[in-house]
């Protein structure tokens, strides 16, 4: 029995063109612009017993969308398939676009490993979050495939956040404020201090809102937003040509 996967889903970069046909894996994916009202529609064509699969194929797409063209990417509704290729036309917008920032004409699948694949799912969730805490856990929890304990996080910090072309001058201004261990500054004031909350304890807490802990915490998402994870050598391959984002 042939289906239809259909996934309605919004951009904060709008689309060029009305209409692209890609291929990502083995599927053929339809993507339609929506209206300045509505969201984009997905379409991949498939037989219901491949239904879960090219749902799950729908959003690896997206996720690519997102780091390829720095654009957030918010699923508005999908999870299902049809017998009908019907388009979702909700009334609803999570972005004010900004016009003529994704060009899918010559597009070319990225990601060709499962881990590749995953980070680029939990980069798009980070990426399209208005939670500067959770973005920064996010983009941690991408580390964190490669390098299992907090001590070999911290360390792959300190021997590769230089690295970073563009965030040299943010290095500076942390050296001078007295933190000479970003390693460790990241990890416990960033990563500890929005995934736990004892009171008791004296560690750091992250509170939603405190103006102190929303700073600094912004601060480290600036450093963590650089996609780290081009340096854990995910299967070799380098996404995208983005290496030095911050």
């Amino acid at each position: 029995m042939r289906v239809w996967i259909c996934t309605c889903f919004d951009t904060s970069l709008d689309l060029c063109e009305q209409k692209y046909i890609i291929r990502y894996d083995s599927y053929k994916i339809e993507v339609i612009q929506g209206s300045s009202e509505e969201g984009h529609n997905l379409f991949i064509e498939t037989i219901k017993e491949n239904a879960k699969l090219a749902n799950e194929v729908s959003r690896r797409f997206l996720s690519e969308i997102c780091w390829l063209y720095q654009s957030r990417v918010e699923i508005i509704a999908g999870g299902g398939w049809a017998s009908n290729k019907t388009p979702t036309n909700v009334m609803f917008r999570k972005f004010a676009r900004v016009g003529g920032g994704i060009n899918l004409t010559n597009y070319r699948q990225i990601a060709s490993t499962h881990e590749q694949k995953i980070a680029l799912g939990i980069y798009r969730e980070a990426f399209s979050s208005n939670s500067i805490f959770y973005k920064f856990l996010s983009y941690f929890k991408i580390i964190n495939m490669i390098y299992k304990t907090g001590r070999e996080q911290k360390e792959w910090i300190d021997n590769n956040i230089e690295k970073l072309v563009k965030s040299k001058s943010k290095v500076e201004q942390l050296k001078q404020e007295g933190i000479l261990n970003l390693g460790e500054h990241f990890y416990h004031s960033g990563r500890c201090a929005i995934a736990h909350s004892n009171i008791i304890s004296g560690e750091p807490i992250a509170a939603a809102d405190n103006y102190e802990d929303n700073f600094r915490i912004s601060l480290l998402v600036r450093f963590a937003q650089c996609r780290m994870y081009l340096f854990l050598q995910l299967g070799q391959v380098a996404l995208g040509s983005f290496l030095f984002y911050v």
